[in-house]
């Protein structure tokens, strides 16, 4: 998506941001990285690493007749674990904090990365129901949750212009994409 300008500040999307970490030598935590930047590689190299998990699972736990867990069983612990996080990430995700700049690119970064972790936790079942039943598939169950969980916490245009509105009606003076854009200064090393 490219730049919206407006209210949400000047957000030129993840083509330049996550082409840039494919293309270049930043670090998700290089100094003068802008928090945002950081965001969207973390989301993408947690993404990468699920989809690795799948083939790990393919290898690990291939399709098998034999003893495993049975099928409901596996399929009703897979869908317990990803229904209750996408029940619990509303209730347990924390209000952005506007009372600064700093605290509002820190409440938002706490709150993708708990968003992030709530989502993973279906894949991770998943995983682990996959070992138990010898068979595959409750891998991909899981993260077939935790994908729908990243899109939800996902510092996309739209998700930071949702946000931008529920800041603007609480009366923050800060624009949302803008502040998370603004690269942090470099730390003295003393």
């Amino acid at each position: 998506m490219q730049g919206t300008g407006g209210p949400l500040g000047d957000d030129p999307g993840w083509r330049r941001d996550v082409g840039g970490f494919v293309a270049g030598p930043q670090k998700a935590g290089a100094p003068g990285v802008a928090p945002l930047v950081q965001l969207r590689m973390m989301l993408v190299v947690f993404t990468i690493g699920l989809l690795g998990c799948g083939v790990v699972t393919l290898v690990v736990a291939p399709a098998d007749d034999g003893e495993g867990l049975a099928a409901p069983v596996a399929a009703g612990v897979v869908l317990a674990v990803g229904v209750a996080g996408w029940l619990l990430t509303p209730l347990l995700s924390p209000r952005l904090d506007c009372s600064t700049a700093a605290t509002l690119v820190a409440t938002y970064r706490t709150r993708f990365f708990l968003r992030m972790a709530i989502a993973e936790a279906a894949a991770l079942a998943g995983f682990a129901v996959a070992l138990v039943a010898y068979q595959p598939w409750p891998y991909f169950l899981g993260l077939a949750f935790t994908l729908i969980g990243f899109v939800r916490a996902a510092p996309t245009t739209r998700n930071l212009a949702r946000d931008q509105d529920v800041l603007s009606v609480a009366g923050c003076a800060h624009p949302l994409a803008e502040t998370l854009r603004m690269a942090p200064p470099p730390t003295a090393v003393s």
